[in-house]
């Protein structure tokens, strides 16, 4: 009887180290996300006839998030297009489900992520915009080639 009990409770303890440790893990691959995040265009995914535009965009937009591990995000994005200038700042929450990133109260309409917009962790140095529900089908295609990169 000593025995099973022994051996019960070395199970019981394997089992809560087991979980310590998984709590001490990056959370489901949120330390991944903690870091600068840099806009990048890939032009090669693009559409035949739109990869003028895309590399027009890349030049013109430089979009940075800076995720922290306290749950904050600071967005900065600098346009130049044609002779006019804008920058803005912004900052938020993020939060992290599985490989979805939620981000509120920052948005960056020019990048395609509004408030409360969602973005798709991929290999754990691409974050690419999920398009909202109501995003026509056109426009869902820019999402693939557009994506923020680790830096």
């Amino acid at each position: 009887m000593k025995k099973i009990a022994t051996a019960m409770m070395v199970m019981a303890l394997t089992l809560v180290m087991v979980i310590a440790a998984a709590a001490c893990g990056n959370g489901g691959g949120q330390s991944a996300v903690v870091g600068t995040w840099k806009l990048k265009v890939d032009a090669g995914k693009a559409p035949e006839e739109q990869k003028a535009m895309i590399q027009m965009i890349e030049s013109a937009m430089n979009v940075t998030f800076v995720f922290t591990d306290d749950g904050k995000v600071k967005v900065d994005a600098n346009m130049n297009f044609m002779g006019q200038s804008s920058s803005t700042s912004t900052e938020g929450t993020w939060t992290q489900s599985g490989n979805i990133i939620t981000v509120k109260g920052a948005s960056v309409e020019g990048a395609g992520l509004s408030d409360d917009g969602k973005m798709e962790l991929r290999d754990n140095n691409k974050l690419y915009i999920v398009p909202p529900e109501d995003a026509s089908v056109s426009n869902t295609a820019e999402f693939e080639y557009m994506y923020f990169e680790k830096q």
